[in-house]
């Protein structure tokens, strides 16, 4: 079974349509914006290569988080410590969660680069799923438009 390379981007509903669309500050911003889909015939990875994907779409999952994060308020009726709270709580939801299922059926999820160093990893891997929408929308309820899913 071919295994399938895909970024997922907003629904175009969810897009808004600018007057003037503003041209990205940074140009490696240009991959939030499509959306591709590769087979993938047959490889081989070591955990080594899988950490290493791993780190680099959690990079970008914090460069998002920390683009959030200046954004937030503190409400009018909300003290100091909850906005700190609350401020903590979307720093911790902007997670990379991997989903793993082995030869076998075996589901293991986790997130982390010590996660692949994990005993309970199958040996032999069908499919690897990294996301980087789940933290945010099952923490707070909210689903970033810049959002990876590979």
């Amino acid at each position: 079974m071919p295994a399938t390379l895909c970024y997922l981007t907003p629904a175009v509903s969810e897009i808004p349509t600018p007057v003037n669309p503003p041209s990205p500050t940074n140009p490696n911003e240009a991959w939030r914006n499509f959306t591709v889909t590769s087979p993938i015939r047959a490889c081989k990875l070591r955990r080594d290569d899988l950490k290493r994907l791993y780190r680099l779409i959690n990079e970008k999952q914090i460069e998002h988080r920390d683009r959030v994060i200046p954004r937030l308020s503190r409400g009018e009726q909300e003290t100091a410590e909850a906005f700190n709270a609350r401020v903590v709580q979307v720093r911790n939801a902007f997670i990379t969660t991997v989903r793993i299922t082995g030869a076998n059926g075996q589901l293991v999820t986790g997130h982390g680069e010590a996660f692949f160093d994990s005993p309970l990893l199958p040996e032999r891997i069908v499919s690897i799923m990294y996301d980087t929408s789940f933290g945010p929308s099952a923490i707070l309820k909210y689903t970033p438009s810049d959002r990876a899913a590979v």
